[in-house]
């Protein structure tokens, strides 16, 4: 996945969750998939419908991501919800990274949307 890490605020906070919001159109025929990677937990939603959820084990060296194919969720015009939960504290079975964020959503290989600057 080669998305732009973001996030708002801070990046070494602790217990922390950030909502990302944006808009997308669809192409007219074809699957729409979301890729999402994040540190730590997250939760996807389309036209306010959750459409799938995880937890990423990121390590310094190995980012992991997720993909959902959210095609029956999608009209003409749609809008995107992330909510992102950063731990923020290394734990038995989390280690600490900086927060962040990393999604895709595509239709026929082509960008819809995607993390990016702004």
């Amino acid at each position: 996945m080669k998305e732009l890490k973001i996030w708002h605020g801070q990046t070494d906070t602790v217990d922390q969750y950030v909502d990302f919001i944006g808009r997308f159109s669809t192409l007219g025929e074809g699957d729409v998939i979301i890729n999402i990677s994040c540190d730590n937990v997250f939760s996807v939603y389309v036209n306010d419908v959750m459409v799938g959820f995880g937890a990423c084990q990121n390590f310094k060296t190995l980012k992991r991501y997720y993909s959902f194919d959210i095609t029956k969720f999608c009209s003409k015009v749609n809008d995107l919800k992330i909510t992102v939960w950063h731990q923020g504290e290394d734990t038995q079975t989390y280690i600490n990274n900086p927060a962040y964020l990393m999604f895709s959503v595509k239709q026929n290989g082509e960008y819809l949307l995607r993390s990016g600057k702004n």
